[in-house]
């Protein structure tokens, strides 16, 4: 007998030779979209990020000329970070990520300040279990009674990113 190492395309039948198999490596898709420029946000109104730049994109499932949102065309887990700066939030406003799934908000992140017109910084960060077709949008919510423009600042401005797990 003999033994050969194969890939999960190839496929032997009628044949009493061990075979091991190793598994076909597929490149993770992974995405990352961030808004460079100001974005005005209204209170008390949850508003969808309109994503201006790509970071990268390994996949092709962020679409950021059509809908400024991740496509998921593999099913399985991935690890989703969403982030965004608020400059003047008084306290107890809240300041909010929400993960949207499909068109509605499945996941928030809340931040809320501590005194008066303080930064705060909401994010959300977690692995979700998600299906070819899926999709995934950034909202932001804030409650400080006027109308706030996103960060600009490379660390400050809306920012998601998602990766898929093997």
């Amino acid at each position: 007998g003999k033994i050969e190492i194969a890939t999960q395309a190839e496929v032997v039948t009628g044949s009493d030779d061990a075979r091991a198999v190793t598994p076909l490596k597929l490149a993770c898709h992974q995405a990352c979209m961030t808004r460079a420029a100001a974005q005005s946000i209204p209170t008390a109104t949850a508003t969808k990020i309109a994503f201006d730049t790509e970071e990268y994109d390994v996949g092709g499932i962020a679409d950021i000329t059509t809908n400024d949102r991740f496509n998921i065309s593999r099913t399985g887990y991935y690890f989703v970070h969403a982030q965004w700066l608020i400059s003047t939030v008084d306290a107890n406003e809240p300041a909010q990520v929400q993960i949207y799934k499909n068109g509605a908000a499945i996941r928030v992140g809340d931040a809320r300040a501590v005194g008066a017109n303080n930064e705060v910084y909401p994010q959300w960060a977690g692995i979700l279990s998600l299906a070819a077709s899926d999709t995934l949008e950034l909202y932001v919510y804030h409650a400080e009674g006027a109308a706030q423009n996103t960060s600009t600042t490379a660390i400050g401005r809306p920012r998601m990113s998602v990766a898929q797990l093997h």
